[in-house]
Formats: structure tokens, sequence, C-alpha cells
């Protein structure tokens, strides 16, 4: 029987990841969005203790991150062993506001070991909406271009009434 020390890897070590951004197209408001993935490798051939992962907006922050199957913001001490990695889960929920044009969220994921800082940049287009879930349009109506309208389950226009829907008015269907 023999003992070996299980020692970490020293202050040369590195991470490397397998994105150093993560950007979300046109996420509307109220809705959430896809769920994407960063992996951080431990390419050393000792285990490396990573003292700190946070999300840089804390519980402020739109981006919802989870941390190896563990939700975040923030999480400390992980032990990545050697040549092994970790998941970062990343998604992101607006809230609605009274914006009619698109805009740009930003954060950011902060990883501490050694000593070090790295970040991984987090950006994500907004849009505010009108929402619309198996609605029935039983009167004359006319759409307007200000915000565009998200169709869920269906929309169906009574046979007696018109819906106009002006160039340039934008629909999109869930």
């Amino acid at each position: 029987i023999s003992c070996r020390k299980d020692t970490y890897a020293g202050s040369n070590a590195f991470l490397t990841f397998s994105s150093d951004s993560v950007s979300f197209d046109t996420v509307f408001t109220a809705t959430g969005s896809i769920t994407k993935q960063v992996r951080i490798f431990n390419p050393n051939d000792r285990k490396l203790l990573i003292s700190e992962i946070s999300l840089m907006g804390g519980n402020n922050s739109p981006f919802i991150l989870n941390i190896n199957g563990s939700p975040g913001p923030v999480d400390n001490n992980l032990t990545l062993e050697a040549n092994d990695s970790i998941y970062l889960f990343i998604s992101v929920y607006i809230n609605p506001n009274i914006q009619t044009r698109a805009f740009i969220l930003q954060d950011s994921i902060r990883i501490r070991y050694n000593g070090s800082e790295l970040f991984i940049q987090l950006s994500a287009w907004g849009q505010n909406a009108r929402f619309l879930k198996n609605e029935i349009i039983r009167s004359n109506t006319s759409w307007n271009r200000d915000l565009p309208y998200v169709i869920s389950g269906g929309l169906q226009v009574d046979s007696n009434s018109t819906l106009t829907i002006p160039a340039g008015c934008r629909v999109y269907f869930h």
C-alpha cells in the first residue's frame, strides 16, 4: 500500500474556456432565453482550486448562472481535477420596461484562481413586445409598428372583422 500526496497545481497553472463571451440575440421581455453553456477546462496535470466563480451583477443581474449544476450567482472553493472541466450554464430573463427600441444588457462572469482573475463577457439584446396568446380579434383592429407582436398558441380574426397590419410591423410566432 502506498500513499500519494494530493497536491494542487502551482501558480503557473492556467485555465482555458470553450468561449470567452456569450451573446443572446433578441430576447423578448418577460419570456426568458434559451440556456447557453461555457466549459472551463483544467489542462494541468494537477487539480486546481478555483476560489470563486461569480456573476458580477449578482442577484440584480438579468443573467442567470448555474455553476456545474449549482445555482449561482456565486460559488466558492471549487476543486477542478487535473484534465477535467466544469460547465457554466447561462440564461437571461429581461423585465419589461418602457423602451420601444431594442436595447442591450451586459454583465460578466469572474473566475478567480491562483491570484488571477479571468472574465467571460455576457450580452443580450432585449426587446419589449406585445404578447398575444390564443387571441380572437372580434372587431376591426389596426396594429402599430412601435413594438413587435409575439403570438403564441394562435390568432384568429373573426369573419366580420378586419386586422390591419401596416408595412414594417414585426410579427413573431411562438
